[in-house]
């Protein structure tokens, strides 16, 4: 694939990115900064690409690398935290409230999905919305196929316990 070819790709794949990268990271500056490097080292690393049908696996797979050095990068510079109002404060911090409206909006599960572990809603984002198959996956993350079927399944059930908790609690406030 010449360069020219591969700069074609990349910018029809990069809307694709761009929503991966902003569920991986916290905020938009860090999903740009992903997106920014996920291309850079696409381009520098063009040879490694050996088949051009798994662009967009390897394309993701790059991503998920550079989320991962970015989290470390971060979690390295922010070791010491100061907690101003005490353990109570942190503790509310932690359980968040799922939601606060009478139905359950795609809003709400934005919420929901950032409440399960990043690699149990990687690994479902990555088969439920951008339709990877397991062994795609599987490679993206650099794991096993069936850590991603696992990982897959407890996403799942977990995201099913918040909603049918969401319900329950909107059934009880009389909603």
């Amino acid at each position: 694939m010449s360069r020219y070819d591969l700069a074609a790709e990349l910018a029809l794949l990069l809307g694709e990115l761009t929503r991966f990268s902003r569920w991986l990271t916290e905020t938009p500056h860090d999903a740009d900064e992903v997106v920014q490097e996920t291309l850079a080292r696409a381009l520098r690393g063009k040879h490694d690409l050996r088949d051009s049908k798994r662009l967009r696996a390897w394309l993701f797979q790059i991503a998920r690398n550079v989320y991962v050095d970015l989290r470390r990068s971060q979690a390295s510079r922010d070791r010491f935290v100061v907690l101003e109002g005490g353990l109570e404060e942190l503790a509310a911090l932690e359980n968040p409230p799922i939601v606060s409206s009478a139905r359950f909006e795609p809003a709400d599960l934005e919420v929901a999905l950032a409440q399960l572990p990043e690699r149990a809603r990687t690994a479902l984002l990555l088969t439920d919305v951008w339709e990877f198959d397991h062994q795609e996956v599987a490679r993206i993350l650099d794991v096993p196929v069936g850590t991603v079927k696992s990982r897959v399944a407890r996403a799942r059930a977990r995201l099913a316990a918040i909603v049918v908790g969401y319900e329950r609690k909107a059934e009880g406030s009389g909603a």
